[in-house]
Formats: C-alpha cells, structure tokens, sequence
C-alpha cells in the first residue's frame, strides 16, 4: 500500500501542465490530506471544483512538488519505532474578492526527520493565482523591489532586533528574504529559509509586518497583486463599517491577525505555535507569549495554569483592531467610533506593571459575554487592545 502511494505521488509530479485562459472560481474549496505512518504524519492541502481541471492540477501538482510530498512521505516510510519522528502541517487560505475566491495561499511547514536523513525543521510558502494557476511572486506585491528590500530591512534593524532574544544572533534578521513570504488584507508574513536560521524552539523564524509599518513601498494598484490577494491601501483605517465589525469580533472572541480565539486550549496553541519561555504572572491568569510570527507584540491569557487551561484574553500592542491602532489611534477617534465606554479605570505606575501596560486609563466596552479593554497612555494615544472573557 505504501509503495503504491509513493508511486501515485511520484507520478502527480511528473504529469505535463496544460495551462488554460483564466476561468471564474466561485466553487473551490480546499480539501486536507492526510498521511499517517510509523508514529509520523504528513498534512498537505490540495484544491477541489476548480471548473478548469488542468489549473486544478496545476495547483496541487505544484504544491506537492514544492512542499516536497512525496520526499516526506518516502521519509515517513522509513521511520522506525523510538526514533525521530516527522510531522508535516500546513496552512492553506483561499481569498476572495467580490465572492469570487481569487488566490490561494499555502505554507507547508515540517520538523523532525528530514529527506536525507538528517533532522531539522522546514518551512516553504506558496501563493497562486486561481485564474491560471501561477506561482504569485513575492517581489510583485512592491513598487520597487530595491526600495522595499531596504525600507523592511531597516524596519527589521530599528524595530525588531531590539525584541529579539540574546540567544539569536540579530544579523541573520537582514537581509529580509522578500521572495519567501505571504500576503494578506493584513500585511506580510517572511519566512526566513530554515538552514540559516531557526527560533529557540527550533521551529523556523518568520515575520509579520502589517501594510502601516512599513509604507509606501506596496503597490496597490486595482490590478496589482495585492489587489488579487484582498489587500486595500486603506484597510488598515477606520472604516464605515469599523464598529459593527469590532462588535462581532469581540463576541467571536478574535483579534485580526492573531491565529487564537477565545476558549481555545492553551497547551494547543503552544504545541502548534511554540512558547519558548516560561508564563509570565497575570492579574487575571498567566500571560503566554507565543513564538511564532502573528504574536509579535501580542499574547495570550489563560485563566490558570496546567492541561485545561483555556484562553481568557488577547492582547496586543501591534494589530490594527479595525482601524484601532495601538501607537496611532487618538483616545477621541476611539471614543467617536465605540462611543463613551461602560467603564475606565486608572492604570497607575503599579498597575500598568502589572499588566504589562503603559500609565494612563484602561476603558472598557462591553459586546454580549466578552469585553473590549482599550490601554490609553498618559498622552491619550491607543497603547493596547484587550480581548477578554466575561470581564
């Protein structure tokens, strides 16, 4: 059975293209895969209901291919009991614009044995455009490549070196790898290649930047790549529908950009995200600070410690929160868009301590069971969003 599948794989690898005139997408769905040996196991996504079978094959050909399925799943053949295991996850996101999904984006990551026989860990991310089927580069989301390449490599240096753990080493962060990344309505994801570097938990190192760290070096042209993968110039901003957007995402217990909800368990979230360092002490809980790359600037709260503990907060100090800004936001737009708050408290010197807060006031809106908790800092600026249960 095995080898059969090794041969089938092998195969959808080697079958020619034909490559078609773009075609509507409105029905395709992803379908997980899912492979299980030996104690490891192997997770890729391929397409479903493309109406043009030869960009539907395009698609899921290229993506085994170069999420090298069928070297893992030879690995994952050979693995023997009480060795190094393999796991093989991936994320996949369709994107749609005007209800029509417009691209597909997929990052396969791997840790344990690797093709070869070594161990280590493995990241390749991927973006496709669903009318044809292409490979979406990286470098085509920017005006100038030259320009962007030093704008977020200084970005990088200002910013996110002085974050970085005394155990890296901070000059491996520069050059920033512009072609391995992944684009969103939010901003950018860079995944730095595995063999240069690796995060204290040996996972691979990626980085977010949101669209407003780093300007004017996207192009946003209506026919331009962010464009097709749901990015506006403006999304970021305040917007018309801002408030009612807000008062959902407070009751579905999310924060845009942060992969955690509300509820979620949180020895889930460390095994697929990482938590190189210990919990911190929270008023309310413990405060996790996970490692992979949407947690920049931002962690979790859980009500207590141990295997049942569950997420009872969210915060962050970087993402926009539908044009709430940390950084940006002035406590009168907050207060022209939400209205006057249920509540607001003073965060004294001890207190925003505490929290891991600046001094100034902390306001509090209240959406169905959760809360929405804004830090204002002494100079009325937005210094933090909080996303918490029942408060």
């Amino acid at each position: 059975m095995r080898r059969w599948l090794l041969v089938v794989l092998s195969l959808l690898l080697l079958m020619p293209t034909a490559l078609s005139e773009p075609t509507p997408a409105v029905g395709i769905t992803v379908e997980t895969v899912e492979l299980s040996e030996n104690g490891g196991t192997i997770s890729y996504p391929q397409i479903k209901n493309h109406p043009d079978p030869a960009v539907q094959d395009l698609i899921n050909r290229t993506v085994m291919q170069q999420g090298r399925i069928a070297e893992h799943a030879a690995t994952l053949s050979t693995l023997a009991g009480g060795a190094t295991g393999l796991t093989v996850t991936s994320q996949a996101h369709l994107t749609q614009v005007a209800g029509v999904p417009s691209a597909l984006t997929v990052v396969v990551d791997a840790r344990g044995r690797m093709p070869g026989g070594r161990l280590g860990v493995w990241t390749q991310p991927m973006m496709f455009r669903l009318s044809d089927g292409e490979i979406i580069a990286g470098a085509s989301i920017f005006l100038n490549r030259d320009q962007a390449q030093e704008a977020i490599d200084a970005y990088i240096l200002d910013h996110i070196v002085p974050e970085l753990s005394v155990y890296l080493d901070p000059f491996l962060l520069t050059p920033a790898p512009i072609d391995r990344l992944t684009a969103d309505g939010n901003g950018i994801t860079l995944y730095y290649p595995s063999e240069d570097f690796a995060a204290l938990s040996g996972r691979s190192v990626a980085i977010c930047l949101t669209y407003f760290e780093v300007p004017d070096i996207w192009d946003f042209s209506p026919e331009g790549t962010l464009a097709l993968l749901g990015a506006t110039p403006d999304a970021w901003a305040i917007q018309p529908d801002s408030a009612q957007a807000i008062a959902a995402a407070v009751q579905e217990g999310m924060v845009p950009g942060i992969p955690a909800v509300v509820g979620d368990r949180v020895t889930d979230l460390i095994e697929q995200f990482g938590e190189s360092l210990d919990p911190e002490y929270f008023p309310l809980g413990e405060k996790h600070q996970l490692e992979a790359a949407p947690f920049r600037k931002a962690w979790v709260i859980s009500d207590e410690a141990g295997e049942d503990s569950v997420v009872t907060g969210i915060v962050s100090l970087r993402n926009s929160f539908f044009g709430l800004i940390p950084g940006r936001t002035q406590r009168s737009e907050g207060e022209e868009l939400l209205g006057a708050p249920a509540s607001s408290v003073p965060l004294d010197a001890g207190t925003a301590e505490a929290y891991g807060l600046p001094e100034g006031q902390l306001l509090t809106y209240q959406y169905g069971e959760n809360s929405l908790l804004l830090a204002y800092g002494q100079d009325d600026l937005l210094s933090a969003v909080w996303l918490s249960a029942g408060t």
